[in-house]
């Protein structure tokens, strides 16, 4: 289902990556693939692993940002026509099996690509949390404080909108859609992660 999302890491403070997934934002779709990928770094007696975390985090450091620029030449190279923001399946799929981390399909598999080396380079779609109606799901792995955070669309001002918050301490801005940034529907450290039932009914009860 096109439920669009967001699936990202922090790491001293600032976005590593904020993937954007165009489909299967519920936790049951890119919920899991979450949960999953983390799994990894649990133990069977509820510790971190953090001989493993600790090579994650290693190679969510490495990662830099992409500039418009590059990107825009990746999808040309693919067959994209210049200057236009639209583009047929063929060179959709030529882009995918080129540049996965960079296509909207990959969304929460980018963890995988990050920590295996495949990606180098990320797209930072952070901008599309502060529309709070479109982005249905974000998912914020934060490697500062050891925790997974899910966020959903607000429509309140007074919502806790977590790592989306300004900076300045100012109230966030209304989007024209008339939603506020995703906000906080749960937080959960990393050792105690939530199954997709867990997860699922957090939602519920927003």
């Amino acid at each position: 289902m096109g439920t669009r999302n967001l699936t990202c890491v922090v790491l001293g403070g600032e976005f590593k990556i904020a993937q954007y997934g165009q489909w299967d934002g519920y936790p049951s779709g890119q919920g899991a693939t979450i949960l999953k990928f983390l799994s990894k770094f649990v133990k069977e007696t509820d510790e971190l692993d953090y001989d493993a975390l600790t090579e994650f985090t290693a190679s969510v450091a490495a990662l830099t940002e992409i500039s418009d620029a590059d990107l825009t030449k990746a999808w040309e190279e693919c067959g994209a026509d210049t200057g236009s923001s639209w583009v047929g399946l063929a060179v959709s799929d030529e882009f995918e099996k080129k540049y996965p981390e960079f296509h909207r399909d990959t969304a929460a598999e980018i963890l995988d690509l990050g920590y295996c080396g495949k990606a180098k380079k990320v797209e930072l779609s952070t901008e599309f949390a502060k529309d709070g109606l479109f982005c249905k799901f974000v998912y914020v792995i934060d490697l500062d404080v050891l925790t997974l955070t899910m966020y959903c669309g607000s429509k309140s001002p007074d919502a806790n909108f977590g790592h989306f918050a300004s900076k300045d301490g100012q109230p966030p801005q209304v989007h024209e859609s008339g939603y506020y940034p995703v906000s906080v529907v749960a937080t959960y450290n990393l050792n105690k992660l939530p199954t997709v039932d867990e997860m699922s009914a957090d939602t519920d009860n927003e």
